[in-house]
C-alpha cells in the first residue's frame, strides 16, 4: 500500500528535526531560523505567499511532534487547522 506524500514528508521533517536536536542543534533557532526566512524571501523559499502560513504551521507542529505524544500531536493539528479557517 502507498504512503501519502504528506505523511512521508512530515515524517521526513520530523526525523531531520530529530536528528539535528540529536546533534546538539538547537531546533528552537533552527525552526524560528527557517520560519523567518521564509517569511523574509530567503533563497530557499519557492512557495507562493498564501501558502506560507500553512507551511508554517506544519513547521510548528512537526516540531512540537518531537517530543510529543500522538494524540497531542493531533490536538495541535487541529487546533492549527482552525488557525487556517
Amino acid at each position: 500500500m502507498p504512503f501519502e506524500r504528506e505523511a512521508v514528508l512530515e515524517q521526513a521533517l520530523i526525523a531531520m528535526l530529530g536528528a539535528a536536536k540529536d546533534m546538539g542543534v538547537e531546533t528552537d533557532v533552527l525552526v524560528s531560523n527557517a520560519m523567518n526566512g521564509l517569511l523574509a524571501n530567503a533563497s530557499y523559499r519557492w512557495i507562493k505567499e498564501s501558502a506560507l502560513n500553512s507551511v508554517i504551521n506544519e513547521m510548528a507542529l512537526a516540531h512540537f511532534a518531537q517530543a510529543a505524544r500522538p494524540d497531542q500531536v493531533r490536538a495541535e493539528r487541529e487546533r492549527l487547522s482552525r488557525m487556517e479557517s
